[in-house]
């Protein structure tokens, strides 16, 4: 990535074309090799021992009367129509990861948007909602999805775009695990091309329950994995883990290392409940992906914003990172939880009262591809002024916020 070599200036060029929104539609249909996807299937209560010192709260902390304040002042905006600029930049400088995945993961958006959400025939009796709910585990499952989580719809955690639209009370939330080997060489192509293939199967994956729920008679919107709201909202309400430090939900199994999408219904389907899995201060005793964010953008405390306490991640300057360095998510590959799953990071905590892998290279070490060189723990690249006014939008962190700090280009 660091030459600037005439040929690729030329490649730059082309892909600039290439991934225009039009084109990077009809990609579609390009053909593409199958290849092998090996799901990892979570258990459905993955029975978590928190040690007393690690409890907190189950899901997040919140001000409910100030989440409901926030929502009087003005629904969440959907960042990627907030900012359209700055996303189609950033799509142009991740070509190389955008072009090879964009067959396969504009096929799956068509399916998602052109599949039918009203149920294909009319409901004949009454069902009892935790044997449905069984049902769909059971479905969702066989579809190869790791985990889902039911929790109910909040208008407060809806796009501007899609208030009152929803078919139903309930979100299904689903979940599927991004290959671990690809995930450990971040910041790389081989890491952004497993998160968008991940998305990709998701969405093929999700469209299986929904189908499953149409044909019970009931409505099933399948989001595509922009969603219609905030997802990380939904997870942690769903009980499927808890907000990292680095803005991202933290789940037993994996960490970070997953994808998430939702799925409206109105099914009468048995609701899940936060849960706390010890994350909260698992992330205070660590902080390596404060410490390791090569632009400095994760704060190490938290604040309430919009009425839930997290920490509120510098969108300025992590957007020209994750755009330039090939995705980053370096704050995804040195997080424990991500690398050795909660079980062993907590079990190592109560006996040493210290974090898994903290300060070793196999966890927090990363190469950086903009100069070909690795930084161990205590080492950070050094990134220029020029290199974050690269982006040509400028926008306030705070004023646009969505509530949702997962930096999603898609």
């Amino acid at each position: 990535m660091k030459t600037n070599s005439r040929r690729e200036r030329l490649l730059a060029s082309v892909a600039e074309r290439l991934v225009r929104p039009r084109m990077i539609q009809i990609m579609r249909f390009v053909p593409v090799m199958p290849r092998a996807f090996k799901p990892k299937r979570w258990p459905a209560d993955p029975q978590i021992r928190v040690p007393e010192n690690l409890r907190s709260t189950p899901g997040i902390r919140r001000d409910r009367q100030a989440e409901e304040n926030a929502f009087a002042e003005g629904p969440m905006p959907e960042f990627g129509k907030a900012h359209s600029k700055a996303i189609h930049w950033a799509h142009q400088m991740m070509w190389r990861s955008w072009i090879p995945s964009a067959p396969r993961l504009m096929r799956a958006f068509h399916r998602v948007r052109t599949a039918p959400t009203a149920p294909s025939h009319a409901r004949t009796h009454q069902v009892d909602a935790a044997d449905l709910t069984a049902e769909l585990r059971s479905v969702a499952a066989a579809a190869g999805i790791s985990t889902i989580g039911i929790t109910n719809h909040d208008e407060k955690y809806t796009w501007a775009p899609y208030l009152g639209q929803a078919p139903g009370d309930k979100i299904v939330v689903c979940i599927l695990e991004q290959p671990y080997e690809p995930t450990q060489t971040a910041p790389s192509g081989q890491a952004e091309r497993a998160a968008l293939r991940t998305y990709a199967e998701l969405m093929n994956r999700a469209l299986a329950v929904g189908r499953f729920l149409r044909e019970r008679g009931y409505q099933a919107n399948v989001n595509d994995i922009r969603g219609h709201g905030a997802s990380l909202h939904y997870a942690v309400e769903a009980g499927l883990g808890q907000l990292g430090l680095n803005g991202q939900l933290l789940t037993p199994a994996a960490g970070s290392r997953c994808r998430i999408l939702m799925i409206n219904t109105d099914a009468p389907l048995t609701i899940d409940h936060p849960v706390d899995y010890g994350i909260e201060k698992i992330c205070d005793n660590c902080l390596a992906c404060v410490e390791r964010c090569p632009s400095g953008a994760i704060p190490a405390r938290r604040d309430f914003h919009r009425g839930v306490y997290k920490a509120k991640i510098n969108t300025k300057r992590c957007l020209p990172v994750v755009a330039q360095v090939d995705g980053c998510a370096v704050c995804m590959k040195v997080c424990p939880v991500q690398r050795y799953g909660l079980p062993a990071v907590l079990d190592h905590f109560e006996k040493t009262d210290t974090i898994l892998g903290r300060g070793t290279d196999e966890l927090e070490g990363y190469g950086w591809p903009l100069d070909d060189q690795r930084y161990g723990p205590g080492q950070k690249p050094r990134l220029t002024r020029e290199f974050f006014e690269a982006m040509p939008e400028r926008f306030d962190n705070q004023t646009k916020s969505t509530g949702d700090d997962s930096v999603a280009f898609l």
